[in-house]
């Protein structure tokens, strides 16, 4: 009588079958709910449930209850992910799971984490409210103390109060002033300074701000600082030397130690003239726009105008060349070639990549600012030099931007003869580990640098080659620090990197060398 029972609710349950339609083809169904952490229902949020094989997916949102369910589903294996405003996106949690033909498939539910705050309030020098200053929420990349990963900003109201919502957990800056984005600044109260909290000029003194999941951070208040302020006057020339009205930019200029902030717009005309007016003391970067053209000024503030500014913007350089194999036979593998930024205020152009030829000859460009060059080919293989007009500028920052700047007949040649790190990791790890390979020299921890590498190894070995010969430090860890990004976001890292060499296992590695390590797992808080 149970067996007999059993079979008529399997009947009640599963979807019906069409008239010629087969059984592997019966559509499913998903029911679920949206929740909080603590278990209340999140009306109004989006789902969106996707195949993993590809195609359209589709979207729902959930009713007053928290609820929601998918219909009419054809069978296979999907990813749902919920998000809804305020809330992080459930897309960390990979909620994959596969639908038989006919299923129903209950209680699919998502826990939605809230996003967190910062708030505060903004006064100026007698303790009166500023109402309309401009906030910046910088969130620090894991792991420094110096570069950011993001920054959000909003601005005062009446009572001088602040809410910078939306935040993932971590450290962030906090400062406060009059730029604003991409327009004039012909109502900026003049007198005050971008503050960093808890109340400073110098983002060195600034105090870092701890967030944690689904916490509002309050209490963030601090006065403006009164300053004498300037203006800077100049004119912007297109790369014919002629003048134009366009757009124009003034940022804190990071070679000084800014974290960042917000990038002011100027009040331009149209013989090319450009004010800026009411900038505080402090060294700052120009970036002005023609089409594809761009050009840049560095200009310090005192507390006096800085008239006779020329911003004139240039096409680009390029740089040509060929490549060299200096071994048995050229590797069959691609080769790569990446221009990385070595100066903090030029991003333009992002990290340009070059096309290389099947005879080895290759171009990059448009390139702007100081850059240094990665290369990456087959195993077995590493750079051995990158030669200009004779001189080895292997990791030497090359400025461009001008096409008088421009590198024609550059030789880059790899060798087949390369070092191999080898190592044991002891006691083995369950899982994962990265392993870094850093030099012992602070001056090569820079982006995209050659002598700074890593690996994931799933055993309890580990092979690294083509390390440029040196000295090196080498650690292994199972598990980054908390909220840290991806191992390679932490190679241009110096405080990460100095935290890590305090444990690390020193070698030293000469040309055409084998070396081995034992290594024990490291732990970073």
């Amino acid at each position: 009588m149970t067996a007999l029972f059993a079979f008529v609710l399997a009947l009640q349950t599963a979807a019906p079958q069409r008239p010629g339609q087969a059984a592997e083809q019966v559509p499913a169904t998903v029911r679920g709910r949206v929740t909080t952490a603590d278990g209340r229902p999140l009306t109004n949020a989006h789902l969106r449930l996707a195949r993993t094989e590809g195609g359209r997916p589709k979207n729902q949102d959930t009713d007053d209850d928290g609820a929601y369910e998918f219909a009419d589903v054809t069978p296979g294996t999907y990813v749902l992910v919920a998000m809804r405003p305020g809330y992080a996106a459930s897309n960390s949690n990979n909620l994959t799971f596969t639908l038989a033909p006919g299923e129903t498939k209950e209680h699919v539910d998502v826990a939605l984490r809230r996003l967190s705050a910062i708030v505060g309030r903004i006064v100026d020098d007698n303790g009166d409210p500023v109402e309309g200053a401009s906030i910046t929420v910088m969130r620090l990349r894991p792991g420094s103390t110096r570069r950011f990963a993001n920054a959000q900003s909003r601005r005062t109201d009446e009572l001088g109060r602040f809410r910078v919502y939306n935040l993932q957990p971590g450290d962030y800056v906090v400062s406060a002033g009059f730029g604003s984005t991409g327009g004039p600044t012909l109502s900026v109260p003049p007198g005050y300074a971008t503050t960093y909290f808890p109340g400073t000029m110098s983002p060195k003194d600034a105090q870092i701000v701890h967030v944690n999941a689904s916490e509002d951070v309050p209490g963030i208040e601090f006065p403006l600082i009164a300053v004498r302020t300037a203006s800077i006057f100049g004119q912007m020339i297109g790369a014919d030397g002629a003048p134009f009205q366009g757009a124009i930019q003034l940022a804190p200029s990071r070679r000084s130690g800014a974290l960042g902030g917000a990038s002011v717009g100027a009040i331009t005309y149209r013989d090319g003239r450009f004010e800026f007016p009411n900038v505080a003391p402090g060294d700052y970067v120009i970036e002005s726009t023609r089409n594809n053209e761009h050009g840049f000024a560095w200009v310090s503030v005192s507390g006096a105008d800085v008239p006779g500014v020329v911003v004139q913007t240039q096409p680009g350089s390029s740089m040509t060349g060929r490549l060299i194999f200096d071994g048995a036979s050229p590797p069959a593998g691609r080769v790569s070639i990446a221009a990385y930024q070595a100066d903090p205020d030029v991003g333009t152009g992002g990290q340009p990549v070059a096309t290389v030829r099947s005879d080895g000859v290759f171009q990059i460009g448009p390139l702007y600012g100081a850059r240094r060059f990665r290369v990456a080919t087959s195993p077995g293989w590493t750079l051995k030099s990158i030669v200009v007009n004779g001189q080895d500028v292997t990791d030497t920052p090359l400025t461009f931007g001008s096409p008088s700047q421009s590198l024609k007949d550059v030789e880059v040649t790899f060798t087949d003869s390369i070092t191999t790190l080898s190592g044991t990791i002891r006691p083995p790890s369950l899982k994962s580990v990265s392993v870094f390979v850093f030099s012992d020299d602070r001056d090569r921890w820079y982006e995209g640098s050659r002598y700074v590498s890593f690996r994931t190894s799933t055993a309890d070995a580990f092979a690294i080659g083509g390390m440029p010969p040196g000295g090196y430090f080498v650690a292994a860890l199972d598990k980054l620090p908390e909220g840290m990004p991806g191992a390679n976001d932490l190679l241009a890292e110096p405080e990460f990197l100095d935290r890590l060499s305090r444990e690390a296992t020193h070698v030293t590695l000469t040309e055409r060398s084998t070396a081995a390590v034992t290594l024990s797992i490291i732990s970073i808080p």
